[in-house]
């Protein structure tokens, strides 16, 4: 074989590696950014139930900016009053008492929910349960089922969110024997000679109260 025809044989094995090489997997781009969620979506938006103990299945859909669903995410599962209904890791919400809770599918920062009444009708017997113990109470007034005050001896006032007690700090060590008011920012308390006002738009700081005596 002369040496034109070897550089010839050359030539084309290098060409056919080249060749070869290029037509290679081409290295893969940079992944797509996961979508972003902007809404969730809760189903049922509103339900009622009426018995106690009964269930309620909520779901949740996360969306993305272009309203289009969020596969594969997992959320968390809030009741706004644990006292009215509980909910499970899976949305399965129970009645546990009458009244509203709102129940929330969380996904990251993002947040929906929906809105269970548990009504209870009229002539159901309820268990009664001891709340507090311990202190000389008199009287009880609730505005709102998150909204109830109580008050008694020495001054004594406390005050239920729905979900616990907590005592507040009132103007007057006088005993407190009735307790009334026209909304959860409204409420009068009396005792012998004494009217105390709760007039504050923060629920559960009575440190700005009014007292009159000898009316």
């Amino acid at each position: 074989m002369t040496s034109r025809l070897r550089v010839a044989h050359l030539l084309l094995g290098v060409g056919a590696t080249v060749i070869l090489c290029s037509c290679g997997d081409e290295p893969a781009g940079p992944e797509a950014p996961e979508p972003a969620v902007v809404r969730v979506e809760v189903t049922p938006a509103i339900d009622s139930v009426w018995r106690l103990g009964e269930t309620v299945q909520f779901s949740a859909l996360a969306k993305d900016t272009l309203g289009e669903p969020v596969a594969d995410l997992s959320f968390q599962w809030l009741s706004s009053n644990v006292r009215v209904a509980s909910v499970d890791s899976t949305g399965l919400a129970t009645a546990l008492r009458g009244g509203q809770s709102a129940i929330t599918a969380v996904a990251g920062s993002v947040a929906g929910w929906g809105v269970l009444t548990v009504e209870i009708p009229l002539g159901h017997v309820l268990d009664w349960t001891i709340e507090v113990e311990g202190r000389d109470l008199l009287d009880v007034w609730a505005a709102l089922p998150t909204d109830v005050f109580a008050v008694g001896r020495y001054g004594t006032v406390l005050y239920f969110d729905g979900v616990s007690w907590r005592k507040q700090q009132a103007p007057t060590t006088e005993d407190l024997c009735a307790v009334w008011g026209s909304s959860p920012t409204d409420v009068f308390a009396v005792g012998y000679g004494t009217i105390v006002h709760y007039d504050e738009r923060r629920l559960g700081n009575l440190g700005i109260g009014r007292v009159g005596r000898g009316l």
